[in-house]
């Protein structure tokens, strides 16, 4: 591919991307609105599993088929191989189903809630819609068709989120009870990747599949099942970092509120309430951490060799953006917590949790940042093994600290992986890069706190005026908190912009970057 090419096609996928992280964000707003925060929690513990599905059939297996056809260029056009895969697709979904299926009571006993037994079952039948879906986005992405690969994904999340919402208004209303957000999550996924296969289908004639019947394949089902389902796999789990710890969280925060005394109905709202940390980690992780993802996509071990100095500094300059973001996003959303979680979810309870939650800012768009330039030099099954560690390293975090601090330990335990896990990788980075440091104390940093001591000092000022006295209705609201996050982001960047953090040559190569290629 030429260069143009590769660039529009990586910045297609990324607006795409960055779309469909803000749609997964907003939908669970109303959804809580509507269902309360104990909707929130059913359709929280079951995520994990719908979040799998999506992420194989977005990430995972169309990359691993990609792979897998660079590996074996000759076989592009070969419909039986087509077919092949498929197979090998559908009798693993069918098999991970079967699983799901039958475990479905165990997994519902170890979270301590017997009622989601039925609700899991109904969602684990996602799992038949990921590989025709799959294999066309691997198809398109193969014939360099990013825009109709991008299109999928928006489609796909518009209408996973469409069908939420109308159950959450159904259930509102009374036509459903409770626990029917369960099945319209799944419902939602399932025709979210109904769509994105009936609209790829509805283009399938630009890309190049042979016209005559192949019946001759070299490629054998041990070689497809060990190429995709294999790298597929370990694809999907450096894109899961987020969701293994909601899994986490799911198996373990109710049982360790439980031990503290509480009623089940208690701990499964107090798990709702901290859970609506998610859409804002989500979306200000991804918001983080896009654009300097997308000057990194694609560094190599041949760009180190031929072009060292270079590629040192495009990577030490997305560390930094990313943690220059990061650092003022965490601050203003710990400073207007109250205000942003009455705004979004109608009261104020679980600050402290949330503010705790807030932290993990620090930490998550970097561990992005830097698995992304870890994936280029060859990192990526020892990404899924930190991700995969991470996981059981926030189980037994919660273990430990959710009986003794609630929601407050959760949210801690959350922190305490990330940072762990920011550590980890950075040890693998200096590894990467002997000699270099991708983070150096400077001046630049002392420039960056006082940075942050202005925006804060500027919004504990006007929560000082005591504002929000005067505001009875959620569109006032809504303006007040838009308002201080403008003024305050402005600051934020006015500042380390006078102190010399950002040049102007600095924000031309965020902006232009795209376009420059």
């Amino acid at each position: 591919m030429s260069t143009n090419k590769v660039w529009n096609g990586v910045w297609l996928l990324f607006i795409a991307g960055l779309l469909g992280k803000v749609i997964s964000a907003f939908y669970r707003v109303p959804l809580q609105n509507l269902t309360g925060d104990t909707g929130f929690y059913i359709y929280q513990q079951i995520y994990p599993l719908l979040g799998t599905a999506t992420i194989l059939a977005l990430y995972g297996f169309p990359s691993a088929i990609t792979q897998f056809y660079a590996e074996h260029p000759r076989e592009q056009q070969n419909r039986l191989l087509h077919w092949k895969i498929l197979t090998v697709l559908v009798t693993f979904s069918f098999i991970i189903l079967g699983l799901l299926y039958w475990l479905s009571p165990v997994f519902s006993n170890w979270m301590k809630d017997e009622t989601l037994t039925t609700v899991m079952r109904q969602s684990v039948w996602v799992f038949l819609f990921v590989p025709i879906t799959a294999l066309l986005r691997g198809l398109f992405q193969v014939n360099e068709r990013f825009k109709y690969f991008a299109g999928s994904q928006v489609i796909e999340q518009i209408g996973r989120a469409t069908i939420i919402i109308i159950t959450a208004t159904l259930i509102w209303y009374g036509a459903l009870n409770l626990s029917s957000i369960g099945l319209g999550a799944a419902l939602g996924s399932m025709i979210g990747l109904l769509l994105a296969a009936f609209f790829l289908l509805l283009n399938r004639r630009e890309i190049i599949i042979a016209k005559g019947n192949d019946t001759t394949s070299t490629i054998t089902y041990r070689q497809i099942t060990s190429s995709i389902i294999g790298s597929g796999l370990i694809i999907s789990l450096n894109h899961m970092l987020l969701l293994l710890l909601q899994m986490a969280d799911a198996f373990t925060v109710v049982p360790g509120l439980l031990k503290m005394g509480i009623s089940l109905s208690e701990a499964m709202e107090l798990k709702g309430i901290v859970d609506r940390g998610q859409p804002l980690l989500q979306l200000v992780t991804i918001t983080g951490s896009s654009i300097v993802i997308a000057l990194v996509p694609s560094l190599t071990t041949h760009h180190l060799l031929k072009e060292r100095t270079k590629t040192i500094q495009t990577i030490k300059r997305a560390i930094h953006y990313c943690l220059y973001i990061s650092i003022g996003a965490t601050a203003g959303l710990i400073v207007l917590m109250p205000e942003i979680n009455e705004l979004l979810f109608q009261d104020r309870q679980g600050v402290t949790p949330l503010r705790m939650l807030s932290l993990s800012l620090l930490f998550s768009p970097v561990i992005i940042v830097l698995a992304q330039v870890l994936q280029g030099f060859g990192y990526r099954k020892m990404i899924a093994i930190i991700f995969f560690v991470g996981l059981w390293l926030k189980v037994m975090l919660n273990y430990w600290l959710t009986p003794y601090l609630a929601t407050t330990g959760n949210a801690l335990a959350t922190v305490l992986t990330l940072f762990l896990i920011v550590m980890w990788l950075f040890y693998l980075v200096y590894r990467l890069l002997p000699g270099e440091r991708p983070i150096r104390f400077s001046l630049k940093w002392v420039s960056v706190l006082f940075s942050v001591i202005i925006m804060i000092t500027f919004l504990l000022l006007l929560k000082w005026m005591d504002i929000t006295a005067y505001i009875d209705n959620r569109f006032l609201l809504f303006l007040y908190v838009m308002i201080n996050v403008g003024i305050g982001a402005f600051l934020y960047g006015l500042s380390l912009y006078k102190w010399n953090v950002l040049s102007k040559e600095d924000m031309k190569q965020v902006i232009g970057k795209g376009k420059e290629r």
